[in-house]
């Protein structure tokens, strides 16, 4: 049950329905990247503070480097 429920609210954030087609459309590049922000194992801070390769989840903006923030809010991107 809790397995895949980060990708789902990705998804569901993202409106990606129909992934593969998605995909089609990307290059390798791009399709990594996606790749990492529906797995959630990325170069964001508060995956590398969970992995232990950064002292702090904290964004340079100050906020925790999430996903959703880097996505949805992050004024520094």
């Amino acid at each position: 049950a809790e397995t895949g429920e980060f990708t789902r609210r990705i998804d569901a954030a993202l409106h990606l329905g129909r992934s593969a087609e998605l995909y089609q459309q990307l290059n390798s590049v791009e399709a990594a990247i996606l790749t990492q922000l529906r797995t959630g194992k990325t170069f964001l801070k508060e995956y590398l503070y969970k992995i232990k390769a950064c002292e702090t989840a904290a964004c340079d903006c100050g906020h925790t480097g999430s996903i959703p923030h880097f996505l949805f809010s992050c004024s520094r991107w």
